[in-house]
């Protein structure tokens, strides 16, 4: 029989990556890692080995801050105006995939296109 952990430091928290900073395609790239921690989390979870524990605990409180950090990124996203089209199109992607992802209706999704199509005003 395998011992299951139940106690674990605290979290460790990194330095706040400035999301301005970073470029469409930086965001692009943060978002595909986050989603990617967020699922191999989500898979540890609903393990029956650790339901009930300290641990369970702990990565539940992760998969919440990977969730929030996510949105952060997609905030981010909507915000920018892409000085190219190569950008423009990353960006545009990116932000109907995650309403796939996040269960919008077609016709949100199909407005949500609609809107990125059109040329940005400034």
């Amino acid at each position: 029989m395998t011992p299951i952990v139940t106690a674990v430091y605290g979290p460790q928290t990194a330095p706040a990556l400035p999301l301005s900073g970073l470029t469409v395609s930086e965001l692009d790239a943060l978002y595909d890692a986050l989603l990617a921690a967020e699922d191999a989390i989500a898979s540890k979870t609903n393990s029956p080995r650790i339901q009930g524990t300290v641990l369970h605990e702990y990565l539940s409180a992760r998969f919440e801050g990977i969730a929030t950090e996510i949105d952060m990124v997609v905030a981010e996203l909507r915000r920018r105006r892409p000085s190219d089209r190569w950008a423009s199109h990353e960006r545009a992607h990116r932000l109907i995939m995650h309403a796939c992802r996040c269960g919008e209706s077609p016709a949100d999704i199909a407005d949500l296109a609609r809107d990125l199509s059109r040329p940005e005003k400034h």
